[in-house]
């Protein structure tokens, strides 16, 4: 083994033990999943009760759910639950942190391929381990398929690249294997490697042989996926799939996160543009037209690219030339005119316009370097909302699952944003009763119930917060059905510390005569609608 092998390895390892440990860091201590993750478990246990044969609908909050959902992960969690005894909520919880481990080993192959120098390889790695928005999500319950068919799309745009650039049948393979397992596991995650292969196809111009290649992935995807696909076919028809892509972009500020994302991207994709290299930046700005849900996540990959290029191809050099500029005039040395010294954003014929650049290429590295470093930061703290569920909650579930009669409808009152409330998604799984508000599921049997579940959802919240008990009690969803029981436990938390949230409310609901308390954990209320 060479000295420079020897050294790659090394620091390959090391990033990645960094990227591990960040991670790991999430999950210490915890006996449950973060967030969410309530609708897989009810599929899997789904899955288990059919035997290991697709259902035709799942159980989860009794809404008649098309059981559509690739399933890889959750044959996977059915095998490993039953050959180790493990149960599948320890599998919940641990297993989407491998994954998230995986997708960054994922990621090294497809950053070798794009980023040629060692220098430029090594900071993507880094940036990518450190950057929360591109494992957060993947580190919850819910990515057990997220971070699995995440590491599968980056394998499979990896040997995409390959098969373009180098050629042969073994690369071809390789990628429809990948496609095939990303196909299986995420919806979501098969549609980015749709696009970023696409992307690959048509910037990298391949020949016939490779275009035939190609051909082949497409034809071995399709019939190696078709056990699947069929079934839900003849089960379901097209309408759930073609309703769950409909889907609005949740409650998001997709231009806000584009126009932050941009800001640490512009100067990359100058620097792109500037050297005629186009992937990075296309690949970047089609991920938030095509796949706007996804974007905040998946663009990590090309922005960790487009940032180490601006490192070293901009930042660097500016920061020698600035030093350059305040050594003494007796010892000063004169600036370099060779155009890879002097980085691809420099401007020699304009000397005045060169120094303020410079600055602004400075303070655009400070900056992408203070948010990395808040992002991190918030999430340290006890106050960041990726959390599990409190003991108490998981004592009221309990409670609720041995002496509340089944199939009764619940209302909860967390005063959450819809995808971050833990309650609503978990009451279903862990007591086999309705919840009124949970939207999570629904997307796959109509975008427009979907959505009205989910704002429904934020104004029973907001209604919470102001202690608008009237409206509450007088609220019924879009089908006539009302709530038997309010579910009341509103924790808060902000950058600074965790209080209690809407004491207002609290108060009216034990003041109220149209509510009985029949069961209290703390600060978790559980009310009987008898009027």
């Amino acid at each position: 083994m060479s000295r420079t092998h020897r050294r790659h390895i090394i620091i390959t390892s090391a990033l990645l033990f960094i990227g591990f440990a960040i991670r790991a860091s999430f999950i210490i201590g915890a006996e449950f999943p973060l967030n969410d993750g309530g609708f897989f478990l009810s599929m899997i246990r789904d899955l288990q009760a059919a035997g290991g044969a697709l259902p035709v609908y799942t159980t989860y909050n009794h809404s008649q759910i098309p059981f559509v959902y690739p399933p890889l992960a959750f044959y996977l969690v059915d095998f490993m639950a039953r050959a180790f005894s493990i149960g599948e909520l320890s599998l919940l919880t641990y297993l989407p942190i491998v994954f998230s481990c995986l997708t960054l080993l994922a990621f090294l192959p497809l950053a070798r391929e794009i980023l040629k120098e060692d220098r430029e390889y090594y900071a993507a790695v880094f940036i990518y381990a450190l950057f929360l928005p591109g494992f957060i999500w993947m580190i919850m319950g819910g990515g057990l398929t997220r971070a699995l068919g995440f590491a599968f799309a980056l394998l499979a745009i990896a040997s995409a690249r390959k098969l373009y650039t180098a050629g042969g049948i073994r690369h071809a393979i390789q990628c429809a294997i990948a496609c095939i397992l990303t196909v299986l596991t995420h919806p979501i995650f098969a549609w980015f490697t749709v696009l970023s292969i696409g992307l690959l196809f048509l910037v990298e111009r391949p020949t016939r042989r490779k275009t035939i290649y190609s051909i082949l992935v497409v034809v071995l995807v399709a019939l190696f996926t078709a056990p699947w696909w069929l079934t839900v076919l003849r089960n379901h028809g097209f309408s759930p799939v073609i309703e769950a892509f409909s889907t609005e972009s949740f409650e998001w500020d997709i231009w806000g996160v584009l126009f932050r994302y941009t800001a640490f991207g512009l100067l990359g994709i100058i620097v792109c543009m500037r050297n005629r290299d186009y992937l990075l930046p296309v690949w970047f700005l089609l991920l938030f037209l095509l796949d706007p849900r996804n974007a905040p996540t998946v663009a990590v990959v090309p922005l960790s690219m487009l940032i180490s290029l601006v490192f070293w191809r901009a930042v660097l050099p500016s920061w020698q030339r600035i030093r350059k500029r305040g050594v003494p005039s007796s010892t000063e040395q004169p600036l370099p005119t060779d155009e890879a010294e002097q980085g691809l954003l420099s401007t020699p014929r304009f000397p005045k316009f060169q120094r303020v650049l410079d600055r602004v290429i400075i303070v655009c590295a400070v900056f992408i370097g203070l948010s990395l470093g808040l992002d991190y930061w918030a999430s340290l703290g006890p106050t960041y909302p990726v959390r599990a569920l409190e003991e108490r909650e998981l004592e009221m579930m309990a409670w609720i699952q041995e002496e509340i009669p089944a199939d009764r409808t619940f209302l909860v009152l967390s005063a959450d944003i819809w995808w971050n409330d833990k309650i609503a998604e978990w009451l279903p799984a862990l007591t086999g009763h309705r919840s009124l508000l949970t939207a999570q599921g629904h997307e796959w049997l109509s975008a427009d119930l979907f959505t009205s579940t989910w704002k429904a959802h934020t104004q029973v919240q907001t209604w919470a917060r102001k202690g608008d008990l009237a409206a509450i009690l007088q609220w019924q969803s879009e089908s006539g059905e009302r709530p038997e029981y309010l579910y009341h436990s509103t924790t808060r938390t902000n950058w600074f510390d965790e209080y209690r949230c809407c004491e207002e409310i609290e108060q009216l609901l034990l003041e109220s005569p149209a509510l009985e308390l029949v069961h209290r954990e703390g600060e978790s209320l559980l009310f009987k609608i008898i009027q």
